[in-house]
């Protein structure tokens, strides 16, 4: 009780805008329990530690914070409790972004791989988005270095493993996904195959009954519409 007492008096200080004090929670924590091998503890350790990374992002710099997902995936990257794995997971993605953010593309593409190479077995719903969102940002990064070919495979490898789950999130970024495929043949200089995405995404989620999902199908007329009228097609 005293551990999770620590983490919900670091979340607390953050709320209250008094960040130096939660990372201080934090500290009490690691001394405290830092050698505890019990699952509850290290689920703690390893929330705790993330914690201090996403804080880290706004107080501290950018090599602390990246230190910081380190040390989480360091000390808890071989954990088989899935809500520490979580909390990995979570981690990397919020490193790799944060390269992202640092123009190392290149790292945060890798970053991505591995992540993959991890989790991408997982049956829990946080890592299965975790997964969905480090191949989605992977195709997105791939876009943006001109590398369209290689973007392409990772949006349909996306499509193939996540296009029938059923968690709404999920959903969501299947969708997102094909909309930034059909962006990427758009930067390709593609345009049939691009429109050809387009009626894909409105062949699959024209009915579907989230209100997100169809606000992009529509978004994805509304681009398939410029498209053709850039084509005198329309």
């Amino acid at each position: 009780q005293l551990a999770r007492g620590l983490v919900n008096k670091g979340v607390a200080l953050s709320r209250l805008g008094r960040p130096n004090d939660e990372l201080e929670a934090y500290e009490r924590l690691e001394k405290g329990f830092g050698s505890d091998r019990t699952t509850g503890i290290r689920e703690q350790l390893a929330k705790a530690q993330l914690y201090k990374a996403i804080t880290l992002k706004t107080v501290g710099t950018a090599e602390q914070e990246i230190a910081a997902y380190d040390l989480l995936d360091a000390k808890f990257g071989s954990d088989v409790s899935t809500s520490v794995k979580e909390y990995v997971a979570r981690g990397m993605m919020g490193k790799a972004l944060k390269l992202a953010s640092m123009e190392r593309l290149d790292d945060e593409v890798a970053m991505y791989d591995l992540l993959y190479r991890r989790f991408s077995a997982e049956e829990s719903l946080e890592l299965r988005e975790q997964v969905v969102r480090a191949l989605h940002f992977k195709g997105i990064t791939l876009t943006s270095q001109g590398r369209f070919d290689s973007a392409g495979q990772v949006f349909d490898l996306l499509d193939l493993q996540f296009g029938d789950d059923e968690s709404a999130n999920i959903r969501e970024r299947v969708i997102n996904a094909l909309i930034s495929k059909a962006l990427n043949f758009s930067k390709a200089d593609k345009p049939n195959e691009e429109i050809e995405v387009y009626d894909q995404v409105y062949a699959r989620f024209a009915a579907d009954s989230s209100a997100t999902i169809r606000e992009h199908v529509a978004k994805g007329l509304k681009f398939k519409a410029i498209t053709l009228d850039t084509l005198g097609r329309f």
